[in-house]
């Protein structure tokens, strides 16, 4: 059985703190977004009786860290700290270092205060055909270059070859996460994930942003997961809603002088798919190329039914927890006989995130929530 630890450090400093221990403990890593922990302390433990827990939960000023045979694995700011001395119970919520630059805006390093009321509003911050990944980097880095907000986040260097031009302009006031988000949004843009690593020498757990190329992913092998061996269950979640064989996006002009491309994928007549139409629109579009182009982009993020698999797997088995990422390509391998997929799946999937619940006793559940990357015929 592993052995969860879970340290609390200063936001700012990194400077570990203290140990405590938490019980009810569920944490998430997700792809392109903000993953979570919640846990409950137990004030009336005789252990934390010399313990300052009011100072080591206070929120936004503190950090947690989740290790796993010390081994750090989750990390990210308190948020929420809520106690009930009727129960000596403390709830604490607490998201990944994303969520930082929820609350930071798009800004160059401001002078002086006072500043006139224009001053804002009329700065800009502009990349021209930079890559991606460089983008969000820099916006990361230019949040962290304002007095008091750096806060530690190590930067990789991988490269995307996809050139954008972005523009962010003061009277937006526009959040940094969400710059991020937009980018991974992109149809090509790139995953994006705040993670952590180490520990360093200082036996301090590394706050790191990694993005792809433009996916994250191993190298070699694909993960396998197999029903019956270390996958103890799974859940297939699929919709049709989203689905699209025919797109129109709509660009510049109003009424009849509204320019629309239309972008259609037929091969999926001849399988016994039905024609299914959808639309979008970019007004700032005013080349038909352009327009076309991003019709296609459309086309091809909604041209199959949904499917989302979660699977419960066992984290002591391989691989285990702390080996795959989200991002990793896995297989999930149903054995003939199963009494949805009679005859048997071996699947491409996705990891798109992990949750982990540590049971007070020690014991792990974990949950990879996973994309279908191969229809099934």
């Amino acid at each position: 059985m592993a052995r969860w630890t879970y340290l609390f450090a200063d936001l700012r400093t990194n400077v570990i703190i203290d140990e405590l221990p938490l019980t009810s403990v569920r944490m998430t890593k997700v792809l392109n977004g903000s993953g979570q922990l919640q846990a409950k302390v137990n004030l009336g433990d005789q252990v934390l009786s010399a313990r300052n827990v009011y100072d080591l939960t206070r929120p936004v000023r503190r950090v947690v860290y989740a290790l796993r045979d010390a081994r750090p694995w989750w990390g990210g700011i308190i948020w929420a700290s809520d106690y009930d001395s009727d129960t000596s119970t403390l709830d604490i919520g607490c998201a990944d270092f994303w969520s930082y630059f929820d609350h930071r805006k798009v800004l160059e390093v401001l002078a002086a205060l006072p500043l006139a009321t224009s001053y804002v509003a009329g700065l800009s911050k502009i990349y021209t055909q930079q890559d991606q990944n460089v983008i969000a980097r820099a916006l990361v880095t230019l949040a962290q270059s304002h007095t008091a907000g750096n806060i530690g986040i190590v930067v990789d260097g991988a490269v995307s070859g996809i050139l954008l031009d972005k523009t962010y302009e003061g009277f937006n006031l526009h959040d940094t996460g969400e710059a991020l988000r937009e980018l991974a949004n992109l149809p090509e843009g790139p995953d994006i994930v705040f993670d952590v690593s180490g520990p360093d020498t200082n036996g301090r757990p590394i706050r790191i942003l990694r993005t792809g190329t433009p996916q994250l992913g191993q190298q070699g092998i694909a993960h396998r997961w197999d029903l019956g061996g270390n996958m103890l269950s799974y859940k297939w979640l699929s919709g049709g809603g989203p689905m699209a064989t025919r797109v129109f996006m709509e660009g510049d002009g109003t009424d009849r002088g509204t320019k629309i491309a239309v972008a259609e994928n037929a091969s999926f007549y001849a399988n016994g798919w039905p024609l299914l139409d959808t639309d979008d629109v970019n007004p700032d579009i005013t080349d038909d190329a352009k327009l076309l182009t991003e019709g296609q982009s459309l086309l091809d993020t909604v041209k199959l039914p949904q499917v989302t698999v979660e699977l419960t797997i066992k984290s002591d088995m391989a691989p285990p927890l702390g080996d795959f990422s989200v991002g990793d390509a896995g297989r999930m391998v149903v054995p003939a006989g199963d009494l949805f997929f009679t005859a048997g799946v071996d699947l491409p999937v996705r990891v798109l995130s992990t949750t982990v619940t540590v049971k007070d006793n020690g014991e792990e559940q974990t949950k990879l929530t996973c994309q279908s990357v191969q229809e099934i015929v």
